[in-house]
């Protein structure tokens, strides 16, 4: 399935916003085993550092858009341990079909060896107004307020109904929330973890490394974001995730970076593999 999802479109206050993520909250399913769903398709490493729980929340900081990136959410996808999986792509709807046709999805076909139940949506960019669209226009393109893009995106998602043990990817994922606000920024992601919780569903964020590094250049080769000095600002957001890694290329080599991985009772921290 493709189709277009809208979510930075705000439509209430502050307040209006969080008492709609509240109430999303609580048409969850309650209680049940949260247990391991899948992993992340990545050869040569444990799963101690790419193991997926059900009610898990995960941040991994890619490029979206390069091959590398690409092969891990389709693999993981492909290769996932439930029935109901949703990918959600921050490309237009166009780029998407292309995606899911080099795949074997052409013409509606349903190739072996995928989930049953898989679901791909399009996030394209918000369109930028246009010169000449006076006062009116930039009022309406203004930046959302505290949880506003967050409740935007959990909205567009809910139509195609949240079932519980599902595998849900996101690519653009940064576009959900206040980074220019530590205390918002964690906030917004304590309620999204609350949120994986009560649904039992995994939910991988891709995080584009240039988007999150506000006020910075950011190069290549530049530190990665889930290590060094500039990971302050967002040590309470990263507090609450299951997990945080970042893909990296230095020197023309790809590495994976673990900030931090639970999987069971094993935490993995500090790591770093080509």
């Amino acid at each position: 399935m493709n189709t277009e999802i809208d979510a930075t479109r705000p439509a209430l206050g502050a307040a209006g916003l969080l008492g709609r993520l509240r109430a999303l909250l609580r048409t969850g399913p309650a209680g049940g085993r949260v247990g391991t769903l899948s992993r992340l398709a990545i050869d040569g490493l444990p799963d101690a550092w790419t193991q997926l729980e059900a009610g898990g929340l995960y941040a991994i900081y890619a490029a979206g858009g390069t091959p590398a990136c690409d092969a891990l959410v389709w693999e993981s996808a492909r290769q996932a341990r439930t029935r109901d999986v949703t990918v959600v792509l921050a490309r237009d709807a166009a780029r998407v079909v292309e995606q899911m046709e080099a795949r074997g999805f052409a013409g509606g076909a349903q190739p072996a060896g995928w989930p049953r139940n898989l679901s791909v949506l399009a996030m394209p960019a918000a369109a930028e107004p246009a010169d000449g669209e006076g006062a009116g226009a930039a009022l309406r393109h203004a930046a959302p307020g505290p949880f506003a893009r967050l409740t935007g995106g959990l909205r567009a998602m809910k139509r195609y109904g949240f079932r519980a043990r599902s595998l849900y990817f996101v690519e653009g994922a940064q576009r959900w929330f206040s980074w220019d606000d530590p205390v918002v920024l964690a906030d917004e992601a304590r309620a999204l973890a609350d949120w994986c919780r009560t649904h039992r569903i995994a939910l991988v964020l891709l995080l584009d490394p240039e988007a999150a590094r506000a006020g910075t250049d950011a190069r290549t080769d530049d530190p990665p974001l889930v290590r060094g000095a500039d990971r302050a600002p967002r040590s309470g957001f990263h507090g609450v995730f299951s997990g945080v890694a970042q893909m990296q290329r230095t020197h023309g080599e790809l590495l994976w970076i673990v900030d931090f991985w639970r999987a069971g009772d094993t935490l993995a921290a500090g790591e770093v593999r080509p």
